[in-house]
């Protein structure tokens, strides 16, 4: 009896790592949803701005354009900071950005120098007292620098 229990011992143990190890091959590596990867509205307060961030590896790229919708053709100003910089930002403290867009509908490109964590930031410059807040379409695509064949 105890010869059998020592078996079945034995046998749960190795049906166990076997599954262990199959359900990990057979699903794959975990996959996350990239936060520089989306398409969407974003709605910009009137002397205020709004971003989107996540981190990118160096020499990958973002792509993608905006168009602002309501007031139509009122002009947005697209910036890129890195994490320094950011902070900066928006402390209202002087900040060097990587990029600078102007313009109501605008495609982009922003090639990564280094991997860090970086902010596209979406900037109203209509005074607070306007009260005019944009809706603007942004769409982005993170692109990988690494060519897999």
């Amino acid at each position: 009896m105890v010869q059998a229990l020592r078996v079945v011992v034995v046998v749960v143990v190795i049906l166990g790592l076997a599954w262990a190890t199959l359900s990990g091959a057979i699903s794959g590596p975990p996959t996350y949803a990239d936060p520089l990867t989306s398409s969407g509205w974003q709605t910009v307060g009137a002397g205020n701005f709004t971003y989107l961030s996540g981190p990118v590896t160096g020499e990958d790229y973002i792509q993608g354009n905006y168009s602002v919708e309501n007031p139509p053709g009122a002009p947005l100003t697209l910036e890129v900071f890195n994490s320094t910089d950011f902070p900066d930002f928006a402390a209202h403290a002087p900040a060097i950005p990587l990029l600078v867009i102007n313009g109501s509908a605008e495609p982009f490109a922003f090639a990564a120098p280094y991997t860090d964590t970086y902010y596209f930031v979406f900037v109203n410059s209509f005074a607070p007292s306007t009260g005019i807040d944009l809706h603007v379409f942004v769409s982005t695509a993170y692109e990988s620098n690494v060519v897999v064949d």
